[in-house]
């Protein structure tokens, strides 16, 4: 089901929670790494400044947040709760409740 979200005043403690939650989930994490582009001082301020890390683990069936919104005519906004699905050759992440 739906795990309900839990804030956090610190980063530190969501990255615990997060990892912890990883850990009961069946299967093999898959790595994740940003690629981020563009002049090195405008990347150097999005390191520093972004809530979202620069390497991410993953497995199938966990429950991601968007921290920005993507494509907001479809739903993909900040905030918005999905569930990371195998697809050939990639990950994609379903929808898990409109807020």
């Amino acid at each position: 089901g739906i795990k309900p979200t839990i804030l956090y005043a610190t980063n530190r403690h969501v990255d615990a929670q997060n990892d912890m939650e990883l850990l009961k989930l069946d299967g093999v994490a898959k790595t994740f790494r940003a690629i981020d582009k563009g002049e090195a001082n405008a990347r150097n301020h999005l390191e520093q400044n972004c809530l979202a890390p620069t390497v991410l683990d993953l497995k199938i069936g966990a429950q991601v947040m968007l921290l920005k919104n993507l494509h907001v005519q479809d739903g993909l906004t900040n905030g918005i709760e999905l569930r990371v699905w195998p697809e050939e050759r990639v990950v994609s992440a379903g929808l898990l409740r409109r807020l």
